[in-house]
């Protein structure tokens, strides 16, 4: 079983979230995009935000933030290689892009 975290978790009142993401072995966390924009990236941006890859930074610091022991690099790199692990193929065409180098 895996977690997935979106944005949510990057807003002031999401305190359920917050204690989810508290609690979550590391093991256990993939981060999402979806249609939930981070609390920051919607302020700074207002209507013109919209979910992409890019705001998984944001996730991964709020995250992180929320663990209190790690950092937002070590979540990232948890998330991917929980990805990866649910996704092998993701993996796989990662190598075969390296190997046309």
């Amino acid at each position: 079983l895996m977690v997935g975290l979106d944005g949510s978790c990057t807003f002031t009142k999401a305190t359920d979230l917050h204690e989810c993401a508290f609690e979550l072995p590391m093991e256990k966390l993939v981060m999402e995009t979806s249609t939930i924009i981070p609390s920051h990236v919607a302020n700074t941006l207002g209507r013109n935000a919209f979910p992409h890859s890019g705001t998984l930074p944001f996730i991964a610091e709020a995250i992180a933030k929320l663990k209190k022991r790690v950092s937002a690099a070590e979540v990232a790199r948890s998330a991917s290689q929980n990805t990866l692990y649910l996704y092998p193929e993701l993996s796989r065409a990662s190598d075969s892009f390296e190997s046309t180098d």
